[in-house]
């Protein structure tokens, strides 16, 4: 019965040790200043290292030889 109770405090310990860090962001599409376009998606662990605080610009063709400037704004709450 020892045996059993410790092997449960084991796996449990571990699975404690190993949940997922998640966070809802905002995901804000800019395109020239103005805002275009939001959306929320769920980003965990590694993926939400990666974009939280971030601001990725681009410079876009916009199909009639020109371009704008695109950003793509996440923040994490």
């Amino acid at each position: 019965m020892k045996k059993l109770l410790l092997v449960v405090l084991a796996i449990a310990s571990i699975g404690a040790t190993s949940c997922k860090k998640c966070k809802d962001c905002t995901v804000t599409i800019k395109q020239n200043g103005s805002v275009v376009g939001t959306s929320t998606a769920e980003y965990c662990d590694d993926d939400l290292k990666e974009v939280d605080g971030t601001t990725v610009t681009q410079t876009v063709p916009d199909g009639q030889g020109g371009t704008f400037t695109q950003q793509v704004i996440y923040t994490c709450n």
